[in-house]
């Protein structure tokens, strides 16, 4: 039976996902789970602190009270970034230079990606477009908290076919005009007067783009050609709450290694924003509010 490519590729992309997966379940009994009995810390630190003549509820008022100051600030921060999403938007839109007329044996422009897909329970796809030069997805991530520390990752892919026609390997390097315009936060819970014991966490959020080059015809081939760090962000919970926040605005070419693709074989390249997000806490990756996107323009092949 006679598949459609399109097809083909998503198969091989959620049988590589499933197989990540499996490797993950199998090692879990090997990485456990760290964990302390915080709130029975805690409890001792107030005894111990009430023994010695200390107001505990007043600490836990002075606790509450910066903590909620602290929230105000950060929705403070996040509004403002909202607002200014459209005119963001706007001068972003006009960085995307548009493909000139180049010679076709050296040069081929890629402007419509094949399909998109997102991969852990931390990943919400809200809405998407695919059309040419017109790629697009509005996208959230927020941490799992049921997940391991070590499975939390956060990933959206944006996947596109290309086959080498001709009867010799050509040496190709994939191009990606990348757009990403989010809002990045951590959030870490403080643990009051438990840090007598040194109970605290830090939350980390980092946040990559990287282009891979697989080839469909022979398994496991593939070679990651291109990678960013775009932002990077920690928080960390003391006796007070923590938070930090940035707002990405990221429009540039991905420059990539070169790759050679077999004669007649067809390659999917995958561009991928990947959310790293380890410690204790939250990290949040908001890409679909205000005029916030992740977009892919379009591609450009340097053929060799």
């Amino acid at each position: 039976m006679h598949m459609d490519p399109t097809d083909i590729a998503r198969a091989f992309v959620d049988e590589a996902h499933a197989r990540s997966a499996r490797l993950q379940a199998e090692s879990r009994p090997f990485r456990g789970k760290s964990q302390h009995d915080d709130a029975q810390l805690v409890q001792c630190a107030a005894r111990i602190l009430a023994a010695g003549g200390g107001d505990v509820a007043a600490l836990d008022r002075l606790a509450a009270k910066r903590n909620a100051a602290l929230k105000r600030r950060v929705e403070q921060d996040r509004h403002a970034s909202l607002e200014q999403s459209p005119a963001v938007a706007r001068m972003l839109a006009a960085n995307v230079p548009a493909p000139a007329a180049l010679d076709p044996e050296s040069y081929l422009v890629i402007d419509e990606v094949t399909f998109l897909r997102t991969f852990s329970n931390g990943d919400t796809l809200i809405d998407s477009h695919i059309a040419q030069l017109d790629n697009w997805a509005r996208y959230r991530y927020q941490t799992d908290q049921q997940a391991l520390i070590g499975d939390r990752l956060g990933r959206l892919g944006f996947f596109t076919l290309w086959k080498n026609d001709r009867n010799r390997p050509v040496v190709i390097s994939a191009g990606v005009h990348l757009h990403v315009h989010a809002y990045l936060s951590a959030h870490s819970s403080g643990s009051g007067i438990g840090t007598v014991f040194g109970i605290n966490s830090t939350a980390r959020g980092t946040v990559r783009a990287r282009t891979t080059v697989h080839v469909l015809g022979e398994a496991g081939l593939k070679a990651v050609v291109a990678e960013r760090t775009l932002a990077e962000i920690s928080a960390t919970g003391g006796f007070f709450d923590d938070d930090s926040c940035t707002t990405i605005v990221f429009s540039e070419y991905l420059s990539a290694f070169p790759f050679t693709v077999p004669r007649q074989e067809t390659i999917l390249i995958e561009v991928e924003l990947l959310t790293e997000d380890s410690g204790g806490g939250t990290i949040k990756l908001d890409a679909e509010g205000g005029a916030y996107r992740v977009a892919i323009p379009h591609i450009l092949l340097v053929l060799g």
